[in-house]
C-alpha cells in the first residue's frame, strides 16, 4: 500500500523521505575529483566533545610558543644562578679586603695615637703645653 503523489520532481513514499537524484537505484558515476562528504566543519582534535574544538594549526602554534617560553625561562634560571655565584665570590673578596683595611686602620691609629705622639715629642725634646695633660677637677 503505497501512495504516490504525482509531481514533476519527487515521489512521496510512505515510510521514506523524498529522494533527489536518479531514480534507477544505481549511484551516479563521476569522473575526476571525488566528492567529499564534508559537513562544512574544520578538521579538529577532540571532535567527539561537544563545544570543544581546536584546529591542528593552533595546537602546533601554541606548542611552539610554550616551548620557546620554556626555553627562555630555563636559560634565565641558569644565567641567574651563574650571576649569583659571581656576586657571592665578589662579596667574599670584599669582606677580605674590608677586614684587611680595618686592621691596617687600627694599626695606623695605634701608631699615630696620642700616647705615641706625646712619647715621640718627648724624645725629640718638645715640652708639654700645660693644662691639656692634667685632669682638671672642680672644687679643689
Amino acid at each position: 500500500m503505497s501512495t504516490y503523489t504525482k509531481s514533476a520532481y519527487t515521489a512521496v513514499l510512505p515510510s521514506r523521505q523524498a529522494r533527489s537524484g536518479p531514480k534507477t537505484g544505481k549511484r551516479s558515476v563521476s569522473y575526476g575529483k571525488p566528492k567529499s562528504k564534508s559537513t562544512g566543519r574544520k578538521k579538529t582534535f577532540f571532535a567527539g566533545w561537544p563545544g570543544f574544538s581546536i584546529a591542528p594549526g593552533k595546537v602546533i602554534f601554541w606548542s611552539m610558543v610554550i616551548g620557546v617560553a620554556g626555553f627562555i625561562y630555563i636559560t634565565h634560571v641558569f644565567t641567574t644562578q651563574n650571576l649569583l655565584q659571581d656576586v657571592n665570590e665578589v662579596r667574599l673578596e670584599y669582606d677580605k679586603v674590608r677586614s684587611i683595611h680595618e686592621t691596617r686602620v687600627l694599626d695606623f691609629e695605634q701608631i699615630t695615637g696620642p700616647a705615641a705622639v706625646f712619647s715621640r715629642a718627648r724624645e725629640l725634646g718638645y715640652e708639654q703645653s700645660g693644662p691639656a695633660d692634667y685632669i682638671i677637677i672642680r672644687g679643689e
